[in-house]
């Protein structure tokens, strides 16, 4: 296990770090393949136990919600679409909003219809898995997207590294995040006694405590190598090394409730995009609002 973790870090990190640097499309098509790639994989392990997701509900939503925030923030994908394909604040809230609203009244018309046919169907449970399914995966990796894009820039000067300040932003948060797994995962291993939550059962006190520690001290010295406001790096650090666990351990139970060791096996040694990036997934929408807070006027 450990020998597949380090080969895939050895060939992910860096992977991971040019897709963040390139930022536009070099992100957004990466990002909307692991999005369509986590809903394959809830629907699949979903449908195993009889809960039924429609697929032609979730799908739409995880794409079209980071495809409304590029074209919040980003030039339009295709050339000669000029401004009208671009989307204002409030456009793009409303956008989300009526998503959002497509979710929940397509799962329940889904449900009217299985319910015509047997009256038998658990309808509560199956449309509440649906919008599980999409609100857990488009939100998060619609602000993974936002986080990259967003116009932090004019707040800050370029820092040690000429980078855009969406891409430092973003790179800080995949730092705090693998120092976070790196930290929990080794000293879990050496010095772990105490169990941490039935949820995990090799997850250790010890071990998070650990994570948390590591996200602390990576992400303070993140932040000043990425030329970030000492206060930003200062609270973000904890809040992710903190919240990232909370994460990988709300997919741990939806594993558990779900009888499955992993979502997927697109990475050896992680599992499925849902397993891999569970902590990304809350980390990113934290970190978003921790910039705004410090990197806006």
């Amino acid at each position: 296990m450990l020998k597949w973790r380090v080969l895939s870090a050895v060939v992910g990190i860096p992977l991971a770090i040019a897709v963040v640097v390139g930022g536009g499309v070099y992100l957004l098509v990466p990002l909307l393949a692991l999005a369509v790639l986590a809903a394959h994989e809830m629907i699949t392990k979903c449908r195993e136990k009889s809960i039924l997701i429609p697929g032609t509900i979730v799908y739409p939503v995880v794409v079209l919600l980071p495809l409304m925030a590029y074209g919040w923030t980003e030039p339009p994908l295709v050339a000669g679409w000029g401004e009208a394909a671009n989307l204002s604040s409030g456009e793009l809230a409303l956008s989300l909003l009526a998503a959002m609203l497509y979710l929940v009244v397509g799962a329940l018309l889904v449900g009217l219809i299985r319910f015509h046919r047997d009256q038998t169907v658990p309808i509560v449970r199956d449309v509440g898995a649906t919008v599980l399914a999409g609100v857990y995966i488009a939100v998060p990796w619609t602000f993974v997207l936002m986080l990259r894009t967003y116009p932090f820039a004019d707040a800050v000067g370029p820092g040690p590294l000429r980078l855009e300040v969406g891409a430092r932003l973003l790179l800080f948060v995949f730092l705090v995040t693998w120092a976070t797994d790196i930290a929990a995962y080794f000293v879990g291993r050496s010095l772990g006694k105490r169990k941490l939550t039935p949820a995990s059962p090799n997850k250790t006190v010890e071990g998070a405590l650990g994570g948390l520690i590591g996200a602390v001290v990576v992400g303070l010295a993140a932040g000043l190598l990425l030329g970030l406001p000492p206060g930003l790096a200062a609270i973000a650090s904890p809040l992710l090394g903190l919240m990232g666990q909370l994460g990988d351990l709300a997919k741990s139970i939806m594993k558990r409730d779900l009888g499955t060791k992993d979502f997927g096996s697109l990475i050896p040694g992680h599992g499925g995009s849902l397993d891999r990036f569970d902590s990304l997934m809350v980390n990113a929408p934290i970190a978003f609002f921790c910039a705004l807070a410090f990197m806006t006027g």
